[in-house]
């Protein structure tokens, strides 16, 4: 291991269910050293300041560890060091205490089930048969049938080894070699790596990929998937997976990991594809709460109107206890923006104003609060090895001004990715000058829910509107807040006479055009289409 320095931590465990978490993509986010075109740790630093005047209370980076970035990062060549291409460890001790000193808070990024096949336990692995790693990864004389996530066509999980003359899985790809995680020794391994980031500092962490760390003990084939469509669906998908990862024993591998960082302090999300009721049984393995799944429904929901989205909330809350916490992203680095996704700059801001105000954690990708959209890249510059679906337009530099590169680095550099079309109009700093821009809505509904909103589950409140999403939550000089968001294309009339006896005050609309805590009539409201309210009552 390399060596600690001065342990850097909060002084006090933090309430995790009232923070907000910031995406952060290092290698897109800012480059403040401009030697290849990739963002850096010292990038990271010049920026906290915006990170702290948006309101954002935790910072979440993506992976920084060495590696040969077949993956972007996530395989890893080595857990206890910093990537060159971002700086060194003096740099990132750097980040963690200027983070601190800002009352801010630092998660990243576990890569639990995979290394790289530079890192030296796999090299030790693939050494010989008799070799003490070969067991810390998953080797067969014979493969079967499972298909690893990547391959466009239907490619094995399993690539043969000539030194050794057997096959090892990877679930991903083939420079991603699966990890034992049958094997105590790897688990070991694991969390002493969880406890040594914790020792520098680290308050938490997203567990990269979480339902792939156990498979069936026997290895048997994967059943056909009947809902498999040739042409449209990814070969990957042509089984169930029903084998190969979402092992009942697999979360409680899971849990174990979160209930180790709980019981340091630290606090962990997981990165589950799975039903809300696969996910609530991951709540009940967490020994303090500590340790919870990522809810994903609002990125793979494809229905984008009220009814489906009320649905797919309010019957998860109801599942869960009323002290579980829900890390609730818009997108993330594998999937599409949500501005892009949805359609609309205005479905965009009608998706931040939900979120902000369910009693959940937001977790935003960079760029985000800039309304970022999909960037088309161009063949010879994709940079994803996943084609099939690819995740470059996502990953594009951040927007800083509208100088040469968006401000993302010098202009004598190209970026590692094509900056996108709209970063004119769609920039840090000409945003921070507009009242009325996506930016400013986000820095006033993060302000809301710090000032504003405590704990507490939103009730659903019934405004006889089927385009009209509607419920309300508590304050902390317990009042009522009133969101009414309309996803309809035209204006929606409601009368809100029955639900209050006195005209609201109207706090803020999506589109900031509205007067601070102006008079409404109750029972004429006109909600413009595409448009959210919130109302104090």
């Amino acid at each position: 291991m390399k060596q600690k320095t001065k342990k850097s931590k909060t002084q006090s465990k933090p309430d995790w269910r009232n923070k907000s978490i910031y995406q952060i993509y290092p290698r897109s986010f800012h480059a403040q050293e401009n030697k290849d075109g990739n963002g850096d740790l010292k990038g990271i630093i010049d920026k906290l300041d915006y990170l702290q005047n948006l309101g954002v209370d935790v910072i979440y980076l993506s992976p920084i560890y060495p590696s040969p970035m077949k993956d972007n990062g996530y395989d890893v060549a080595d857990y206890l060091d910093i990537n060159p291409m971002f700086g060194d460890q003096q740099t990132f001790d750097q980040l963690i205490t200027k983070i601190h000193q800002k009352n801010m808070l630092l998660m990243m990024d576990f890569v639990p089930n995979h290394t790289s096949d530079q890192h030296e336990w796999f090299k030790q692995s693939r050494s010989s048969r008799d070799n003490p790693k070969r067991s810390w990864y998953h080797w067969r004389s014979k493969p079967n049938n499972w298909i690893n996530v990547f391959n466009n066509t239907s490619g094995s999980a399993w690539t043969y080894d000539e030194e050794t003359k057997e096959y090892y899985l990877h679930s991903f790809l083939k420079e991603q070699p699966d990890l034992n995680w049958d094997n105590p020794e790897v688990i070991k391994a694991m969390h002493a790596i969880l406890l040594f980031w914790m020792d520098l500092g680290i308050d938490a962490f997203r567990i990269d990929a979480g339902l792939y760390v156990i498979k069936h003990p026997k290895f048997p084939d994967e059943p056909l998937n009947p809902d498999y469509v040739e042409g449209i669906d990814h070969p990957n998908e042509i089984y169930t997976h029903t084998v190969s990862k979402d092992q009942p024993l697999g979360f409680k591998k899971l849990a174990d990991m979160g209930n180790l960082v709980g019981a340091h302090g630290g606090f962990s999300m997981q990165e589950v594809y799975i039903g809300a009721q696969e996910r609530v049984m991951l709540y009940r393995l967490s020994e303090d709460g500590s340790s919870v799944p990522l809810n994903f429904d609002l990125i793979l929901n494809t229905s984008w109107n009220a009814q489906a989205v009320k649905k797919i909330l309010f019957d998860y809350y109801a599942q869960l206890k009323d002290e579980d916490i829900v890390p609730l992203p818009l997108g993330n680095h594998d999937q599409s923006r949500v501005a892009t996704r949805l359609g609309s700059q205005k479905d965009a801001r009608l998706a931040a104003m939900l979120q902000m105000t369910l009693d959940c954690i937001p977790v935003i990708f960079q760029g985000e609060e800039l309304g970022m959209e999909d960037v088309e890249i161009p063949k010879e510059k994709q940079q994803d090895p996943f084609t099939h679906k690819l995740r470059d337009p996502a990953r594009t530099p951040m927007q800083w001004d509208d100088s040469p590169n968006a401000g993302f680095m010098k202009a004598n550099a190209e970026p590692w990715l094509p900056i996108g079309i709209h970063y004119k109009e769609r920039n840090v700093k000409k945003e921070l000058k507009d009242p009325q821009s996506m930016l400013s809505l986000y820095i006033k509904l993060l302000a809301l829910r710090k000032e504003r909103l405590i704990s507490g589950r939103p009730v659903v409140v019934d405004v006889h509107n089927d385009n009209v999403l509607s419920y309300t939550r508590t304050t902390a000089d317990n009042k009522q807040m009133l969101i009414l968001l309309n996803f309809s294309q035209k204006s929606e009339s409601i009368d809100l006479t029955s639900l209050i006896m006195n005209s609201p005050k109207l706090l803020f609309t999506t589109s900031l055009d509205e007067k601070n805590e102006e008079i409404i009539d109750s029972k004429n409201s006109v909600l413009k289409p595409k448009e959210g309210y919130i109302y104090l009552l």
